[in-house]
């Protein structure tokens, strides 16, 4: 299904964040957004994930999964362990978790605790987790954040495999343009709580980090403006 919000207003005090906000997002579309720190990013995903109240309407699937910017993967438990949580009773959760660790390139580290796993590791079982969730809508909050650049590269070609194997509507935020020109069907620039550009990509995916791009300068000007 769509995603779709309309007519969106949500204030925090005396501070209106969006005021009359519409937004469709196609679905099995990912949606990158991005622009300045404070212009309603994040809210925009929690109104999304259902853990903020608003004003207004909006059709969102009943189940979400959230990538937040830190891995937050439950400590007490093993690496398959979390992503068995998510799964619940289902018949098939120990071979879907262990088939999408299999894809994040974790199976060898099942057993293993998050505080025995590096960042970026900690960072793969939780993309592994949000995938495994069978959700229809993916959030993500700067899911590539504070990584180094080959460790950025990976996990965004792991983002992709798990797209094609377990296709959903994505939103996710990011500062970096490049990401977004990588993994994006369309790019939104979100300023002070409007759309100041919505551009459809026209490249076909995959795509080369930083390969040329039509779109890249019209979207570099919007987010400088």
């Amino acid at each position: 299904m769509d995603v779709v919000l309309r007519n969106i207003t949500k204030r925090y005090g005396d501070k209106t964040v969006y005021q009359g906000f519409d937004l469709t997002l196609k679905e099995g579309e990912v949606t990158a957004l991005l622009g300045p720190s404070g212009c309603g990013k994040t809210t925009l995903l929690n109104i999304l994930g259902g853990l903020t109240p608003f004003e207004g309407e909006a059709e969102v699937p009943a189940e979400v999964s959230y990538l937040f910017q830190r891995d937050r993967l439950l400590p007490n438990l093993k690496v398959l362990d979390n992503l068995l949580y998510v799964l619940g009773g289902r018949p098939d959760a120990r071979e879907r978790a262990l088939k999408t660790l299999s894809l994040v390139e974790m199976e060898g580290e099942a057993d293993r605790y998050p505080r025995e796993l590096s960042g970026g590791m900690a960072q793969r079982v939780a993309m592994a987790r949000a995938f495994c969730f069978p959700s229809e809508l993916l959030l993500m909050d700067e899911p590539f954040r504070n990584l180094d650049f080959a460790l950025k590269l990976r996990l965004m070609q792991v983002f992709e495999s798990l797209r094609a194997e377990m296709p959903r509507t994505c939103l996710f935020v990011t500062h970096d343009l490049e990401e977004a020109l990588t993994l994006g069907d369309r790019v939104l620039i979100l300023k002070a709580g409007k759309l100041a550009a919505d551009v459809r990509l026209s490249e076909p995916k995959p795509r080369a980090f930083g390969q040329p791009m039509a779109e890249r300068e019209a979207l570099f000007s919007a987010l400088c403006t």
